[in-house]
């Protein structure tokens, strides 16, 4: 059996690596999308490590010969997922929701559309992000850079399920550090709510 994914994750790290983003939230997100095969194909004719659909693959200038081609369907992948956490102002919860589930859903629901399948998938690449810290050797702070950290915009413009979603995430981890600073964002959202609801008064 093919070992996919000794195969493609140092091509997932310099993907990762281009485009800004966390490598370790990335390796997890193909993993949840194809389990680094490059030959996967959905019922929704998506296909290839990053799962490209016709249109997104378009989009990014890959034809449809070339969401074949495994670094060509990288590239395109991390570039939309990029993309994708620029638009929700570095939430990378409501930015794995619209990798699933699509922009409009998550615009339409602000925040995790209320569809299992999508929850799911979110819940798993968070979770499964530690295993890819560890395995590319980031120190802790360059893994919470851009998962457990977010910016204060994101903070103001969080839904329940996205506080639910990062609490569940940080309780999941193992270090006493990761506890400690979703301690600290819970209590830096309760003020901004207090905040809001005195402000609004």
């Amino acid at each position: 059996m093919a070992n996919y994914e000794a195969r493609y994750l140092p091509h997932v790290y310099n993907a990762a690596q281009k485009y800004g983003l966390n490598p370790a939230l990335f390796a997890s997100l193909i993993k949840s999308e194809s389990g680094f095969n490059p030959a996967a194909v959905s019922s929704k004719n998506a296909v290839g490590l990053g799962q490209l659909i016709p249109g997104t693959a378009q989009r990014y200038g890959v034809s449809p010969a070339e969401r074949w081609n495994p670094l060509k369907n990288l590239d395109a992948s991390a570039n939309y997922f990029a993309d994708l956490i620029n638009r929700y102002k570095g939430n990378n919860v409501k930015a794995l929701a619209a990798y699933n589930a699509g922009e409009k859903a998550v615009d339409r629901y602000g925040g995790v559309p209320p569809y299992q399948e999508t929850q799911t998938y979110v819940s798993r690449v968070m979770q499964n992000t530690q295993h890819y810290i560890d395995k590319f050797g980031l120190h802790p702070l360059q893994g919470l850079q851009s998962i457990d950290v977010p910016s204060q915009d994101a903070i103001n413009e969080a839904s329940p399920q996205d506080i639910y979603n990062a609490a569940v995430t940080g309780a999941k981890l193992n270090s006493n550090f990761v506890k400690g600073v979703l301690w600290i964002l819970i209590l830096i959202l309760a003020a901004v709510s207090i905040y809001n609801i005195v402000r609004g008064k």
